[in-house]
């Protein structure tokens, strides 16, 4: 009975797999998700900041569709567009996987 209930669980599991996205692989709506969670509760979350890593210049389109204008001014919001920012380009030769995001054009 053990080795059913423990295969059971196990299978159960297993089909988490195809939920999964291979490494790198973020929708807009994932770093929008991230942005959003980040500016909100202030706090940061080791998936947020592999988020930003590898998503580059699409988080600063992220934050503008995230963030309205009174919110992009005020001082507590412009530190953490600052930190989401700067961890999108952390290390955009080898993280971001998009090579167009590479570049801060819309950062900029």
């Amino acid at each position: 009975m053990f080795v059913y209930v423990g295969l059971l669980a196990l299978a159960a599991s297993a089909q988490d797999w195809q939920d999964c996205k291979p490494e790198g692989d973020y929708s807009f709506n994932d770093v929008k998700a991230a942005v959003y969670r980040v500016t909100t509760t202030g706090r940061y979350s080791g998936w947020d900041t592999k988020t930003f890593n590898r998503s580059g210049d699409l988080v600063a389109v992220a934050v503008l569709k995230t963030l309205d204008d009174s919110e992009m001014t005020s001082k507590e919001h412009a530190k953490e567009v600052l930190l989401i920012l700067r961890s999108a380009f952390d290390c955009p030769q080898y993280c971001v996987k998009v090579t167009d995001d590479r570049r801060p054009r819309m950062t900029l």
